[in-house]
């Protein structure tokens, strides 16, 4: 099974404990100043396309190569390939509505290579997931507490689509890997499966002054995501610290979070670190990702913990 090799002393619930010890401290202490967090100056839409993939030449990958140093290139097995595209809306009242339809590419070999295998050609099971969801949240309203809801609809295809994640991985093929002789024959395994799922969470969140143009923030969340799709269900837990220095017309950032996931397989942790950059109405931004402990595997070929690198750029329209 997925994740059986894993082990941090305590298995993932080693993972765990760091996850809770680093939510206490980011939790605020009481004796401190408590700033109103501020509501944007005007509402706006911030429309954003996120690449995902397990080569880490993308955006800030190589940044786990200090951890996974023998996983530059990534496999193209596992979680391998993936995209997203969002809308967010920011009203007046300070709440943020997001319509995000993503797409992730998970696929394991058939057998290893063997005498009579076509040259070149690499037969894989595969699983292409789409999600199309709406979570809305409250994070920008002047409170130390936040509210999510929404939901969406979750569906583990056997059909290759052209402007989803295989699609992705036959153009970053073609761009990027013009030597390699190797092409993939995807197999249908004909056990696809979807639901619909409800998203509820809360949070905490604080901030702190630390100059007239640098702030850091602190946040704490948890949240829920039942499924009909049972084998989807979810709960986590997420903790986090940024770092931002914002001008008039510049906002740079970075931030780190670790969240942990109790699915019905198991436990999952997944530390990230991200940097992001935007002037007068568009920016970019870029993480990394470690997959550790139990990994979700309703798709059935999540099968290894590689890193994941992924780039976004987005333009924000102010209205």
């Amino acid at each position: 099974m997925p994740g059986s090799d894993f082990d941090t002393g305590s298995k993932p619930f080693g993972w765990l404990g760091a996850g809770i010890f680093l939510c206490l401290l980011c939790s605020p202490p009481a004796s401190a100043q408590q700033p109103s967090i501020d509501v944007a100056a005007a509402p706006s839409t911030i429309y954003r396309l996120t690449l995902f993939n397990d080569n880490l030449y993308l955006g800030i990958g190589a940044v786990a190569v200090l951890i996974e140093y023998d996983k530059m290139n990534g496999n193209d097995f596992g979680y391998t390939h993936g995209m997203e595209l969002a809308v967010e809306r920011l009203s007046t009242s300070g709440v943020t509505g997001t319509w995000s339809l993503s797409s992730r590419l998970y696929s394991r070999r058939e057998h290893d290579p063997v005498p009579g295998d076509t040259p070149g050609e690499v037969r894989v099971w595969f699983t292409e997931e789409e999600v199309f969801s709406y979570i809305a949240d409250t994070r920008k309203q002047a409170r130390v507490y936040f509210l999510e809801y929404g939901g969406g609809l979750l569906y583990d295809g056997k059909t290759l689509t052209a402007p989803g994640a295989s699609g992705q991985q036959r153009l970053f093929h073609q761009a990027f890997h013009t030597s390699s002789q190797r092409t993939y024959r995807y197999l249908d395994d004909g056990d696809a499966a979807g639901g619909g799922f409800l998203h509820i969470g809360f949070g905490l969140q604080k901030r702190w002054r630390l100059g007239a143009s640098v702030d850091a923030t602190a946040t704490v969340r948890v949240a829920a995501e039942p499924n009909t799709f049972t084998a989807a269900s979810q709960v986590f837990q997420e903790c986090g610290a940024s770092l931002r220095y914002a001008t008039r017309a510049t906002t740079w950032s970075a931030s780190a979070v670790v969240e942990t996931v109790l699915h019905p397989e198991g436990i999952a942790v997944s530390p990230s670190f991200e940097l992001a950059f935007e002037r007068r109405g568009w920016g970019i931004s870029s993480a990394v990702t470690l997959p550790r402990g139990d990994l979700r595997n309703h798709v059935r070929y999540n099968d290894d913990r590689d890193p994941i690198a992924n780039l976004s750029v987005f333009i924000r329209i102010a209205r």
